[in-house]
């Protein structure tokens, strides 16, 4: 037969096709699969932190913790912390807490792309040091999102590597307590 007849023979022969067609669409689908997991958890995730601000912030608005003075940004940031449960590492979270006179005069700055120094902690109020009654107040976390499937973040956006600033800024006029 020689090699011309084991060369036909190689190509009519179907053995492992069905393997190797697999092996080719698993590794797409596996990709997929990783994303739409990936996706999921940072929604989730981006879901429970927005609630955990805003459970927060309710908080100061209604005077139940102050912004400044008397512990007010710790007050801020272990009430956010109290909501995750877990989910999120505070020791990761950025907060920034600001009070101002008027709607007009709010000014904060973007975050980085990394979304600030990781644990710290700023309150710099602009026209006023203390938030009382009727001051305007903003309040922003910043939480540095890592993924776990890699090359994702490039398709999201991220140019800091591996991690995605998710942030979260409420803006509101304290009740006249």
């Amino acid at each position: 037969m020689g090699r011309k007849g084991s060369f036909q023979q190689l190509i009519r022969n179907r053995d492992g096709a069905a393997a190797l067609e697999f092996a080719l669409v698993m590794i797409p689908f596996l990709a997929l699969t990783l994303a739409i997991i990936e996706t999921t958890v940072m929604a989730f995730t981006d879901a429970v932190l927005q609630n955990a601000v805003t459970e927060a912030a309710r908080m100061v608005r209604t005077g139940q913790s102050s912004v400044t003075g008397g512990g007010g940004a710790s007050a801020f940031s272990t009430a956010v912390c109290n909501q995750l449960n877990g989910l999120v590492n505070c020791a990761n979270l950025v907060f920034d807490l600001r009070s101002f006179t008027s709607f007009s005069a709010i000014n904060i700055p973007v975050p980085d792309a990394n979304g600030g120094t990781a644990g710290a902690v700023y309150n710099t109020g602009a026209s006023s040091t203390n938030a009382g009654a009727s001051d305007v107040v903003t309040a922003r976390v910043i939480y540095p999102y890592s993924f776990l499937t890699p090359g994702l973040s490039y398709f999201l956006g991220s140019s800091a590597g591996q991690t995605l600033p998710l942030v979260y800024t409420v803006v509101f006029q304290n009740e006249p307590y």
